[in-house]
């Protein structure tokens, strides 16, 4: 029987050696990632058309922005505590909790009405 020490034990669990099926999530894919996004970005900006208004512009860059940041979190994020069901769902799970943190910073900055003005708009 072979003895296996304990960081190597450790290093089994988390890591899934040997099942070639699965090797692939495990490795980086940073670069190939990052030059998915620069090809999608540049097809936005070359064949998209110009006539949308601005609002509509407004809108589709922050949603371009939300989904670069989540998946560049996906990659560059640490690991957290969990393995399952794949640390890469973590990562994702810890980008949304950074937008929606960067959210309520956002809505600290908003000017809201003053009372007295909603009381007097609601004809009380």
């Amino acid at each position: 029987m072979e003895r296996h020490s304990i960081t190597h034990c450790v290093t089994d669990v988390f890591f899934l050696q040997g099942d070639p099926t699965l090797n692939f999530f495990y490795q980086p894919h940073t670069v190939s990632i990052l030059m998915s996004l620069l090809l999608f970005g540049l097809y936005i900006a070359v064949f998209e058309g110009d006539e949308e208004t601005e609002i509509v512009n407004i809108k589709r860059g922050l949603i371009a922005v939300v989904v670069v940041f989540i998946i560049m979190g996906s990659v560059l994020l640490r690991d957290g505590p969990f393995s399952r069901p794949h640390p890469v769902v973590w990562r994702v799970v810890l980008a949304v909790s950074i937008l929606y943190e960067l959210f309520l910073v956002f809505l600290l900055f908003l000017v809201t009405a003053p009372p007295l003005l909603i009381s007097h708009s609601h004809g009380r």
